[in-house]
């Protein structure tokens, strides 16, 4: 069985092979997490292969802000979010649950940072 590792995407990190079928995921991985981390405009985690250390799954997260206009809740009308940005399991690994284990950890991580900072959704 192939033990899978999460963590934060960095320059090490081996997305050259990182296939989801879909170019704009694919490109987001390979040229704009390590970018847009750096920038702090998003965080992108990972889980990668513990054997050959190759990234099979990923998911970006970034702050954002609802609109609500003129339906205004709780006395304002724009309201912190959390938003699941991009996400892709390469193709040699689907049918293993990832997409929702991934979620699932975005999940997480999103009632973590509501415990530190205002945000009340997480939004795809």
């Amino acid at each position: 069985m192939t033990k899978l590792l999460l963590k934060i995407i960095d320059e090490s990190d081996k997305i050259d092979k990182f296939d989801c079928g879909e170019d704009d995921i694919n490109y987001f991985l390979k040229n704009l997490a390590i970018p847009n981390q750096y920038r702090k405009l998003s965080n992108t985690y990972i889980f990668y292969n513990e054997e050959d250390k190759r990234v099979v799954t990923y998911f970006s997260i970034l702050a954002s802000q609802l609109n609500t206009g003129d339906a205004r809740i709780y006395g304002i009308d724009k309201i912190p979010i959390v938003l699941l940005r991009r996400m892709g399991v390469d193709k040699d690994f689907r049918g293993n649950n990832l997409g929702r284990t991934m979620i699932t950890i975005a999940i997480k991580k999103t009632l973590e940072a509501s415990n530190l900072i205002g945000c009340r959704f997480i939004v795809t």
